[in-house]
């Protein structure tokens, strides 16, 4: 009983080849995938840092306005420590309201407050995100009646 070499059995030269190629090219693109997933989600995560920025901000400037009975008309900008590349900005405007006896318009009493988080750099880059409420105003003279 002779042996040859030719026994039908096993895989050749040229399948193993194109075997390890296609797996290649499949772990190339898995490995693509992942590196494009990472970078959304840091990019999703100076996101979400940004909005707990802006609910912390506009919980700041309501605790303000309780601490010293109202707030006054204004703009005011800074930065946030620690999170390189967030601004905010904070904007009171006095609401004005139509007249019930003439239409005229008059202030209400009441501000509207504008909280603004802005990127500087990087993920956050010209995107901003913005909360308004409505405050009692301190630099109103109302009269009670």
């Amino acid at each position: 009983m002779s042996r040859g070499l030719d026994t039908g059995q096993g895989f050749t030269l040229i399948e193993v080849v194109l075997a390890v190629a296609i797996l290649a090219f499949g772990i190339v693109g898995v490995i693509h995938a992942y590196g494009i997933s990472v970078r959304a989600l840091s990019a999703e995560q100076k996101v979400m840092d940004a909005i707990f920025l802006l609910g912390e901000k506009m919980a700041d400037v309501e605790l303000e306005s309780l601490m010293k009975d109202g707030v006054v008309s204004g703009v005011s900008r800074g930065e946030f420590g620690g999170f390189d590349g967030v601004g905010w900005n904070v904007k009171v405007s006095p609401l004005m309201v139509y007249s019930k006896d003439d239409g005229s318009l008059e202030e209400s009493g009441l501000s509207e407050v504008t909280v603004t988080v802005y990127g500087l750099k990087d993920a956050l880059r010209g995107h901003r995100f913005s909360l308004f409420t409505y405050i009692k105003s301190r630099d109103v003279n109302s009269s009670s009646g």
